[in-house]
């Protein structure tokens, strides 16, 4: 008929079958998203736009390298007003569900030492990962 069925089905770990509301997944699907910005040559200010476009779009988390994390928390604190103001609406469901700062650890390779990731998991959580 070349329409998408409302209901879609899953496997949850136990492998049993529960219908999921479409519209419910389509109506939080921003909620689901980590924007992404991992390129060797990142600069501040594309961490800035990210931080930016991640809030307007209300997405869950954004994951940049371990070395812009300290960076990255400090600019999502200080332009979290700005942001709001300029939101309105939006911002108020952002300010409900924060965004997320995720961190790569070990990147890319993950060829490093078990103890050496430890080490940068514990600095990026204390930088406000």
């Amino acid at each position: 008929s070349g329409t998408a069925p409302t209901t879609l089905k899953y496997f949850n770990m136990s492998s049993q079958e529960q219908p999921i509301d479409r519209t419910i997944i389509e109506a939080n699907l921003h909620r689901y998203i980590d924007h992404t910005c991992l390129k060797p040559d990142a600069r501040p200010d594309d961490i800035i736009r990210l931080i930016d476009e991640a809030k307007r779009h209300g997405f869950k988390a954004v994951c940049i390298n371990s070395s812009y994390i300290e960076f990255a928390n400090k600019t999502m604190m200080d332009g979290s007003e700005e942001l709001e103001e300029d939101l309105g609406q939006k911002a108020a469901h952002c300010e409900e569900e924060p965004l997320l700062l995720c961190a790569t650890v070990g990147f890319p390779l993950g060829a490093c030492m078990t103890e050496v990731k430890v080490e940068e998991a514990r600095q990026c959580i204390s930088a406000g990962a």
